[in-house]
């Protein structure tokens, strides 16, 4: 599982090497400005990019509004912040006692400190916060919170979602018996739990390979996530209903597929055994994602892309 690390960098250094060290014990992933390394993109960018790859978000705040590139308003450090809330992401926020002492070189002033003090304000006000003094301090209570949080999610049972392969679902050559060789889908998916499941990937297993669905004259009908799907679970706006299955309901989708010519001399066998695998996710704090598979023979008509 991979986790960002979001602070203002000079102020809190020892803080993060202390933090990032605790949860690499946890066996998690931790990703911050440490291991941008050299990108043909900018700092902001890179940070956010990060963000959506992660599952979980831990801000750091002590007295620094941090830097502001040019032409934004806000800092890189609430720009982050901001984008992890965006996407729904979890979020874990630590703030410094302020009776702790603080190096008075590395408290900011204005008009950063206006600026600080109502992001503080936001945060406290919408998650539950908690303060931190020391580096060790602040790395126990990121691993107290963590792991409490993690302990939570492995009781979480999956959804009861069922994939089948059915009827009718072909394969042949496209149009003649010179064309392409391909396969056309249709899968029934259907969620028992009373949460929404999305789909994240769907592909096929042919002759020992695995296959993903390809476009054919525009018209695929099964569609899948991109790596931005945790966002998509909780803005039913911005969901295709193609991606989600609703709770307690059945959905059919075909697919096309166009793949190597069989092992076989075509015509070839009059039926072809396939493994269709789906990869879903849970509507979860963490977006648990869990992987069904399912095993169909499929007939051969002629002309399958009329």
């Amino acid at each position: 599982m991979k986790i960002f690390l979001s602070s203002t960098y000079e102020d809190l250094i020892e803080h993060r090497q202390v933090a990032a060290k605790a949860l690499g014990q946890l066996d998690l992933q931790v990703r911050g400005m440490e291991i941008f390394g050299a990108r043909p993109v900018a700092p902001p960018v890179a940070c956010l990019s990060e963000i959506e790859d992660c599952e979980l978000f831990v801000g750091i705040y002590a007295h620094r509004y941090g830097y502001i590139p040019h032409g934004s308003a806000e800092s890189i450090t609430e720009a982050e912040f901001r984008h992890a809330k965006k996407l729904n992401k979890q979020i874990f926020c630590f703030v410094v006692d302020v009776n702790h002492s603080w190096s008075d070189g590395m408290i900011e002033g204005e008009p950063g400190k206006t600026k600080l003090m109502a992001l503080k304000a936001e945060i406290s006000s919408n998650l539950m916060t908690e303060t931190f003094t020391t580096p060790e301090n602040l790395a126990l209570k990121i691993v107290t919170s963590i792991s409490r949080q993690l302990t939570q999610a492995s009781s979480l049972l999956l959804p009861s979602t069922q994939m089948q392969i059915i009827s009718p679902s072909h394969f042949g050559r496209l149009n003649s018996k010179s064309g392409l060789f391909a396969l056309l889908l249709r899968v029934k998916f259907r969620n028992e739990s009373a949460q929404p499941v999305l789909l994240k990937s769907f592909r096929i297993q042919y002759a020992g390979n695995w296959y993903e669905p390809q476009t054919h004259s525009g018209n695929v009908f099964l569609y899948v996530a991109t790596k931005i799907f945790s966002a998509a679970l909780r803005n039913g706006d911005t969901i295709m209903e193609s991606l989600r299955i609703p709770k307690m309901d059945e959905i059919e989708r075909h697919t096309f597929f166009i793949v190597p010519n069989p092992p076989e001399a075509f015509p070839g066998p009059e039926r072809l055994r396939i493994i269709a695998e789906a990869t879903f996710v849970q509507q979860s704090p963490l977006q648990l994602p869990f992987t069904l598979t399912d095993q169909g023979e499929i007939e051969e008509v002629e002309g399958i892309g009329n």
